[in-house]
């Protein structure tokens, strides 16, 4: 049972912020739940593919700064 999804979110707004920072599905335009903050990315087992859990469109991640 979910109350409010605080923790939750707090968890997706800082897998975002780490993982997927400027990742956006190209049909959806979007990297996460604007309510909730519920990414919409799931990753591969490479971890440099995402599939947007929306549109099921594959986005390429960014590279990461060094």
């Amino acid at each position: 049972m979910v109350a409010d999804g605080a923790s939750e979110c707090s968890e997706c707004r800082r897998a975002l912020a780490e993982t997927a920072r400027n990742a956006v599905c190209p049909s959806c335009r979007s990297c996460f739940c604007a309510s909730c903050g519920y990414l919409h990315f799931e990753f591969d087992t490479s971890g440099m593919r995402m599939r947007c859990r929306v549109t099921r469109e594959v986005v390429q991640r960014p590279p990461m700064p060094v």
